[in-house]
């Protein structure tokens, strides 16, 4: 029996310790570990001990969200920025930065195509060539937390595809179409059936909408102020 009770723990362990990843907080250890040890104790009231424990990970939760809220409550993201990068490798690789100054983002793959965004000239050398500039830039930026933003917003662009397929009334294209993202070459496959449709329009607004949708609901997620364009 102890030894169920030993497992049993541990898994309230694991929830407390994924609930805390989830929203980045700093676990309260010393505090899990008595309660933990009061949990597992032949002669504890377990019930008493495991509400404990569901408490503690509550309490957490909600000071890791007022902390949050008070941090970034004034803190602006202009969602086009975002949306030009959202279906971008730099965005899959977590390498998008978003620059509260210069209110502009950018992945460090779009610098080797594109280059270093010019507001950047004045700290970067001119002697250094182009690889070692965008690793100065970065170095730059991992230095100065409080001006850049790592961007890291959940998006798919197949799921996108698998939503708008879902929209589709008419049975024959809506199996034409889940037919067409069936491995390699699936977007190339469905642009094709979707503009024969004369859907295409349709699709960009979808997608558009989709990803604006993305871009809302990471900054709602990080208590930023999304900033959007009247157009």
């Amino acid at each position: 029996m102890g030894d169920l009770k030993y497992i049993d723990a541990a898994g309230y362990i694991a929830g407390y310790l994924q609930a805390l990843a989830n929203n980045d907080i700093e676990p309260n250890l010393e505090e899990l570990t008595k309660l933990t040890l009061d949990y597992i104790d032949e002669d504890s009231d377990n019930e008493y001990a495991l509400g404990q424990i569901r408490s503690l990970i509550e309490q957490s939760i909600s000071d890791y969200d007022k902390q949050i809220s008070e941090t970034n409550k004034n803190i602006k993201i202009e969602l086009d920025q975002l949306i030009v990068l959202i279906d971008s490798i730099d965005m899959r690789l977590g390498q998008v930065v978003y620059d509260l100054e210069e209110n502009i983002a950018f992945g460090q793959e779009e610098c080797n195509c594109a280059g270093i965004p010019d507001c950047y000239d004045d700290i970067i050398s001119d002697d250094a060539d182009e690889v070692d500039q965008i690793d100065y830039l970065y170095e730059y930026i991992d230095d100065h937390p409080d001006r850049f933003i790592v961007v890291n917003i959940d998006y798919n662009g197949y799921d996108t595809m698998v939503k708008f397929i879902n929209t589709i009334d008419d049975d024959k294209l809506y199996h034409r179409l889940s037919d067409a993202i069936r491995g390699k070459g699936a977007f190339r496959r469905f642009r094709y059936v979707v503009e024969e449709a004369g859907l295409l329009q349709d699709w960009y607004d979808f997608k558009n909408a989709d990803e604006k949708n993305a871009v809302r609901e990471w900054c709602k997620q990080n208590r930023y102020e999304c900033v959007e364009s009247d157009s």
